[in-house]
């Protein structure tokens, strides 16, 4: 599986030996700047031009939205997970950084 997203507004998850889309999520306002994923928490983040990030969980045949992480007061401009913890960073264009537990974002 594979997932991309573009200034379309879609973030489309991919089947790699078929080469067929399996899921599509159709966003509301703009389009997906970054996407990063947490192979152990199976949760995929998403960051548009807007003031929050978007998570979406995965069960065994879907991905759906978890929720938001909300806290910055500007534009956020980059975000990593932190290798071998449940933390994610993210930075915002007036340069602060906020770090979050994203264990509450796993489908369970």
């Amino acid at each position: 599986m594979i997932v991309s997203s573009s200034i379309d507004k879609k973030i489309i998850f991919w089947d790699v030996m078929s080469k067929i889309a399996k899921q599509v999520i159709h966003l509301d306002k703009v389009s997906v700047e970054w996407l990063v994923y947490s192979v152990d928490y199976w949760v995929l983040f998403a960051s548009s031009y807007e003031k929050y990030l978007q998570a979406f969980s995965f069960d065994t045949n879907d991905c759906y939205e978890a929720g938001k992480l909300l806290g910055h007061t500007a534009t956020i401009t980059a975000m990593e997970i932190l290798k071998d913890t449940p933390m994610i960073v993210t930075v915002d264009e007036i340069n602060f950084v906020k770090t979050w537990d994203i264990r509450d974002f796993r489908c369970v």
